[in-house]
């Protein structure tokens, strides 16, 4: 959630007011001469294939046969795509879960391990030097709206014992619920590029066993009718920070640029989440558990049950 930030065609378009008359003196465009001179290629390429075809009978059979073949190729392609898609999804329903609604209270930690700890990270190194400390504080995260229509959610998440600082930090969210009608898994935003989404869901053990049924880019025929069949098991979302609700920016030195990839289960309400962020500390991981049956409120303040 929050982490220290580390060190480390304008076209001036002529006047309109010029007569017809010297429109020949105008010069051509760039943009238009390159067009031009592209579609004079293309048809002389053309022409070039054709008087080939005509001279080498052969040719142009062989030529007819090889179109062929790759178009049949290239429809059994997107039958199997489409049979695949079909079987390893499901029409697209309410996501409305239980656990998952205003008044819920989800508690547990966020942790950050150093790129540098090997994968081994509870033993000591060969040298017999202990590795470097993993830091963690306390999280807590209530949520205060969902509004599963249009793929929405909100929360207040508070941060305890953030290492280095000796005051509690509370911080506003909003979210975003991948429901592949709303929002898909692709982020298109805050410096998340579609390299960033595969390697941060793959993060998930769900999706680690089926990437491609999530990770899919869904036909136009299929985008708002089907899902990936692990929605009716887990809660996929993105959370991201807004506001500092008891402090400034300049009294933690924190930064909430980023956000946080969220995987939810539905039955458990156990969350998982990766936060991303290239300007600060990578390999942050949240868990949290339900602490509550719902029965706190939630405003917007910094008060928590």
């Amino acid at each position: 959630m929050l982490e220290v930030i580390r060190g480390h065609r304008t076209t001036n378009s002529g006047s309109n007011s010029e007569s017809n008359s010297d429109l020949h003196l105008t010069p051509r465009p760039s943009w238009l001469s390159a067009a031009m001179n592209n579609t004079i290629q293309r048809e002389q390429h053309q022409h070039q294939d054709t008087s080939q075809r005509e001279e080498n009978p052969d040719l142009s059979i062989a030529s007819f046969r090889e179109e062929h073949h790759l178009r049949r190729i290239h429809a059994r392609s997107e039958q199997q795509l489409m049979r695949w898609l079909m079987k390893s999804t499901v029409d697209t329903r309410a996501l409305d879960c239980a656990l998952l609604r205003p008044g819920m209270e989800f508690c547990g930690v966020q942790r950050i391990t150093p790129v540098a700890l090997p994968r081994f990270s509870m033993l000591p190194t060969f040298d017999g030097q202990p590795l470097p400390k993993i830091e963690q504080w306390d999280v807590c995260v209530i949520v205060q709206s969902v509004d599963m229509s249009r793929g929405r959610v909100s929360g207040l998440m508070k941060a305890i014992n953030v290492p280095n600082l000796p005051k509690t930090v509370v911080t506003h969210w909003d979210g975003e619920i991948v429901d592949f009608v709303n929002y898909t898994p692709l982020t298109c935003k805050w410096k998340a590029n579609g390299r960033e989404d595969t390697d941060h869901w793959s993060l998930f053990e769900p999706v680690k066993q089926v990437p491609q049924t999530f990770l899919q880019k869904w036909p136009e025929s299929m985008r708002g009718k089907r899902m990936p069949r692990i929605l009716e098991d887990y809660l996929f979302m993105r959370w991201k920070e807004s506001t500092f609700i008891n402090v400034g920016p300049s009294e933690t030195g924190l930064t909430i640029e980023g956000f946080y990839y969220i995987c939810m289960d539905r039955i458990t309400g156990a969350i998982e989440g990766a936060y991303f962020d290239p300007s600060t500390q990578p390999n942050q991981r949240l868990t949290l558990s339900v602490k509550n049956d719902g029965k706190c409120l939630a405003f917007a303040s910094s008060e928590f049950c």
